[in-house]
């Protein structure tokens, strides 16, 4: 059945298609301003629950820090006995102010998080975050806390990475637990990405077609 238009004869060409095609294209293009209002506010959240884990984590970095040397010292009684209470004093305020700096960078961190196209089925699972973390935490951040130790005699117990990671490891500073919210939040903004490139790609489509329909009038 074809559509008619108010005043203009039924018969008259490229009416209908013309009207229809800006029907929808005033439809997609209020589909895209929705869909982008809404990854607006997603993103605003995702922000926030990313700035909420970082700050939780530097927070508790001085003292998840001091309880590593508490169990590096019991771990290495021979180095402990020689170092004695002054020493041990000594790392303990020498790694106290290696932490404030890490627990300051951790604050402002840019970290690489899983997006939709790095994830599988553009599900952000928590182990994906976890990684994102581990990754950002690992190597120089944690290095410049095993050079304190090793400074006071405390020694790896085996070569490369693997070692440094005996006394220090990025699981020490934060609860994977806590990522949680941040993984469903970034899942959730994954999705709505995707709703907003399916609606631009929906407008392009209906101002291509517009413009090929009024090319044969």
């Amino acid at each position: 059945m074809r559509k008619m238009v108010v005043g203009v004869p039924a018969s008259t060409p490229f009416v209908d298609s013309a009207v229809t095609v800006e029907i929808m294209s005033d439809q997609t293009g209020e589909a895209l301003r929705a869909a982008e209002a809404v990854l607006a506010a997603e993103q605003a959240k995702t922000d926030r629950l990313e700035a909420e884990v970082l700050d939780r984590i530097a927070r508790g970095v001085p003292t998840a820090v001091d309880g590593i040397a508490k169990r590096v010292a019991e771990s290495q009684p021979e180095i402990t006995r020689q170092l004695g209470s002054v020493g041990v004093k000594a790392m303990r305020a020498d790694l106290a102010e290696a932490a404030n700096q890490l627990a300051a960078e951790i604050r402002t961190a840019k970290i690489a998080w899983p997006g939709e196209q790095s994830v599988r089925y553009g599900e952000v699972a928590v182990r994906h975050v976890d990684a994102a973390l581990f990754s950002y935490l690992h190597g120089p951040r944690m290095d410049a806390l095993v050079e304190v130790l090793q400074r006071h005699g405390f020694a790896k117990r085996g070569d490369g990475e693997h070692g440094a990671q005996d006394l220090v490891n990025p699981h020490d500073l934060y609860d994977e637990g806590w990522l949680s919210p941040l993984a469903g939040a970034r899942t959730a903004l994954s999705a709505i990405e995707s709703r907003v490139r399916a609606a631009k790609q929906s407008e392009t489509d209906a101002a291509v077609r517009s413009i090929w329909d009024d090319s044969e009038k």
